[in-house]
């Protein structure tokens, strides 16, 4: 319980006695418990005079091994024991529990009444929010500018630091440190350098694959091919499942775990690249085989799932999952709509609006999905837990049990959040999902993604993670700028998710031109308008990176 918790104890620095350093052995926090400077950063006289120029007037050092949560609890909330609650005294804050339950609100008084009731719940000490002005948010704030940009700066010298002699690490517009221009180097350092994503090998899913992988591939002619035919070999790997499934085939679950596994392997080759695999038109596929080709409600399924599986994996890989767990995951994600081949076809190619009885049928699809997998070979254990819960919803409003949010597993909030955004940019109907009809734009979807996480649908955490990940808008998709130019979203950033690294492709008048990219959050002088569909690079599925 937070209140009860042995609070860390942080040095306390005055801002006067601060002096320069070339390498911090500990992270300096704020008043508001975030980070100012981090442990192996430098720390020079322009830190402490744009501290001064702030008002800060000290700075809090957490040895190592101390709780940061528990130091940012600590400046969040006072903590008031009950036996220094005093008779007759107002507590003109909201008082919560050491479990965060509120216990009385503001400007209540002190009883004999109350201190029985505490007494007698064993409660041993009440927590009170601090007030914004109190914590100086606005002050912290002040100075996220210049940190982000002395941190970018720092990263980018401990990248090349840490790095082998013989590693090539991937840029944001698809440049490498391998001959790279003194130019290109330099505009990185002076702006770009935040927006280079932190080595992948920081992720638990990359040590997965750490002996297989080359870091930093180029990003080349051969490697975007090798992206579109592994696309194209999910599809038709998720088309071939899904058929054997219908012919009521026993099930051999060794091709999702295949498929997962793949997709994981390119997340950690280049996860920008990754990205894209939703919004590349699927090709006409060279079959050599007698098997009857899926029409096109079977192709635009089968891309449906694959959306899911990539957005899945993107999101479990940020959620710091490990290898085995994203795995599972991806591949509860790839079989988790099994079942809506036994839900009446009649009812899910309805022009008009689903009966209750339709609903129904199509809400018992999770049942049919595991009476479908009860005899697949190489099935993981996880998997069937998982899919019984990828529909259910954070209030309590999803299918098939009704669960609330503290009844579902993580995994399957994983899945919901992917399903749930495939949906939206796929044109199709969300039955039962608590959201609206599919919007036009990645850019529009993502908007209602959040709705959803706000309005308790999908699990908020998660759905704000996704979109820092994702991009609010998204890599790949299209935006008009204010200039009138036209533009592809390269890269997102946390700080920023408005002002993303962008490609302009087209001018104001749509004419091609060449390839020029742009950090909106270092040129304030542009901005996006709108987000926009565009046609002209349909056969250029790469085009911008």
């Amino acid at each position: 319980m937070p209140g009860l918790q042995a609070a860390p104890m942080p040095v306390v620095h005055p801002i006067a006695e601060l002096s320069p350093t070339r390498k911090l052995e500990n992270t300096l926090y704020h008043a508001c418990g975030n980070a100012l400077f981090y442990a192996g950063e430098s720390l020079n006289e322009d830190d402490i005079e744009t501290l001064k120029k702030a008002g800060v007037k000290r700075v809090y050092e957490l040895s190592e091994g101390e709780s940061v949560a528990g130091f940012r609890d600590t400046r969040l909330y006072r903590v008031l024991a009950v036996n220094e609650l005093k008779l007759g005294a107002v507590l003109n804050r909201e008082s919560l529990t050491e479990s965060d339950e509120l216990f009385s609100p503001a400007n209540t008084k002190v009883t004999p009444e109350m201190l029985k009731d505490l007494n007698s719940r064993g409660i041993k000490a009440l927590r009170f929010k601090r007030e914004p002005k109190e914590l100086r948010i606005e002050q912290y704030r002040s100075l996220q500018e210049y940190l982000n940009s002395k941190r970018a700066k720092w990263r980018f010298q401990r990248m090349l630091r840490d790095a082998a002699p013989d590693h090539v690490f991937t840029l944001p517009f698809g440049r490498t440190g391998d001959g790279m221009s003194d130019s290109t180097f330099n505009a990185v350092i002076d702006g770009l350098t935040e927006r280079i994503p932190p080595f992948v090998e920081e992720k638990p899913l990359f040590r997965e694959f750490a002996g297989d992988i080359e870091p930093g591939t180029l990003r080349d002619e051969p490697v975007k091919q090798g992206f579109l035919n592994l696309r194209q070999s999910c599809l038709e790997r998720i088309g071939q499942m899904y058929e054997t499934a219908r012919g009521d085939e026993d099930l051999d679950l060794d091709t999702a775990v295949a498929i997962a596994r793949d997709l994981a392997r390119a997340w950690c080759c280049d996860s920008a690249l990754f990205s894209l695999f939703p919004l590349i038109p699927t090709q006409p596929s060279d079959k050599t085989d007698n098997t009857p080709a899926p029409d096109e409600s079977g192709i635009a399924a089968h891309e449906h799932i694959l959306k899911i599986a990539v957005w899945a994996t993107l999101l479990a890989a940020n959620r710091d999952f490990s290898g085995p767990q994203v795995i599972e995951t991806v591949t509860a994600a790839l079989v988790h709509d099994l079942g809506m081949l036994k839900v009446d076809k009649k009812i899910l190619e309805k022009k008009d609006e689903l009966s209750k009885a339709d609903i129904a049928n199509i809400q018992r699809h999770p049942v049919f999905t595991l009476e479908m997998l009860r005899k697949a070979d190489n099935l993981p254990a996880i998997v069937p837990f998982l899919i019984f819960q990828v529909h259910e919803r954070e209030d309590g409003s999803g299918y098939p049990l009704r669960l609330d949010g503290s009844r579902i597993h993580i995994m399957s909030k994983v899945i919901a959040v992917a399903d749930a955004y495939s949906e939206l940019t796929s044109g199709r109907t969300l039955v039962g999902a608590g959201l609206r009809p599919a919007p036009t734009t990645p850019h529009a979807a993502m908007r209602e993604l959040i709705d959803a996480g706000k309005n308790k649908k999908l699990d908020e955490e998660l759905v704000q993670l996704f979109a820092i990940t994702a991009g609010l808008f998204p890599i790949g998709s299209w935006v008009s700028l204010s200039a009138g130019d036209t533009a592809r979203v390269l890269g997102n950033t946390s700080d920023d998710l408005m002002r993303p690294v962008v490609s302009v492709l087209l001018d104001a008048d749509n004419n091609p031109v060449e390839r020029k990219p742009l950090d909106l959050s270092t040129d304030p002088g542009i901005e996006i308008s709108k987000a926009v569909t565009v046609d002209a690079f349909t056969g250029e599925p790469f085009a911008g990176f």
